[in-house]
């Protein structure tokens, strides 16, 4: 807090909104280098909020020389979600670093997410793609064998059977990764992902067909769009008994479960987020992924 205050503002506790401490107004652009000092600062404020108002912890990951967060319950909780942001100059905790400085951590950040799982005892672990160490030639190649890290060192580890994702922008690419490098042992406990314009649709191809009916069957993604929040953008193919692609029409039904035998354009249903922001989309979706993540890993609170 000592540091945002030397850059001439403070966070409103209620709202969570920057307001400059001697005007009371919100954030106005100085500098570019104010601007990052800023976003620096919020960052280290998201994970001082994380760690101390809903107890999460820092988990090293030795070989990839950084952390991430999780919940001190995921050692006996039987329900785990995941969260993945996007690329770029987003730190673990956020999904963006824009709306945390021009909006509210409730927009921009995942507080949000973790007050509602603090409520049902849901484990929480928040990734942490775009920390610096990470940061090479290889950027997807290093995102990739993050998350197959995280389940390999952490998830593995933990007694939770029902897991969900809520995979943002570029996340939607690690969640993809880890079906595709760890499917066996994933799908035996993952039962849904929510996609936030994620563009799921053009790495769904990469997956395995048992994958891919996974995917159609369990997942849904909302898309930036100027349509009301819930408007269905694209149906997935187990609602409209068969799946479309850019070669032509496939039959589908519980009793016909195969999948085309070509790698097509196959993925699941697409909702409107109800804005047509990119960085919006997983807030204003907040309720119909809660929704959705309850209705596949039912808390017992």
């Amino acid at each position: 807090m000592e540091r945002l205050e030397e850059l001439g503002y403070r966070l409103d506790e209620e709202s969570l909104e920057l307001r400059h401490i001697a005007t009371g107004a919100g954030f106005q652009f100085v500098s570019q280098s104010h601007y990052e000092c800023v976003g620096d600062a919020l960052e280290i404020i998201v994970h001082q909020l994380m760690e101390t108002k809903y107890g999460m912890e820092r988990v090293e990951l030795p070989s990839q020389k950084c952390f991430v967060f999780l919940s001190k319950n995921a050692v006996e909780a039987n329900e785990l979600v995941i969260l993945g942001c996007g690329a770029g100059k987003v730190a673990a905790g956020q999904w963006a670093r824009k709306l945390c400085i021009n909006g509210s951590l409730k927009i921009g950040s995942v507080l949000p997410f973790l007050e509602w799982a603090h409520k049902r005892n849901i484990a929480i672990l928040v990734l942490n793609p775009n920390h610096a160490s990470l940061k090479t030639e290889s950027y997807f190649k290093n995102r990739r064998e993050h998350i197959i890290s995280v389940w390999d060192n952490i998830c593995q580890k933990l007694p939770a059977k029902q897991l969900a994702i809520i995979a943002h922008s570029c996340g939607g690419y690690d969640a993809y990764e880890l079906l595709k490098y760890r499917e066996l042992e994933v799908l035996q406990r993952l039962k849904c992902i929510a996609f936030t314009d994620a563009g799921q649709s053009s790495y769904v191809k990469n997956l395995s067909c048992t994958s891919r009916m996974f995917v159609v069957q369990n997942c849904k993604e909302w898309v930036s769009s100027s349509m009301p929040l819930g408007t269905i953008m694209r149906t997935s193919s187990s609602e409209k008994k068969e799946i479309t692609s850019r070669k032509g029409y496939w039959c589908f039904s519980r009793s016909n479960t195969k999948l085309p035998p070509t790698k097509t354009d196959i993925g699941c249903v697409e909702i409107s987020a109800g804005t047509a922001s990119h960085a919006e989309t997983t807030m204003k979706a907040f309720e119909e992924i809660c929704r959705i993540c309850l209705r596949h890993i039912p808390s017992k609170v």
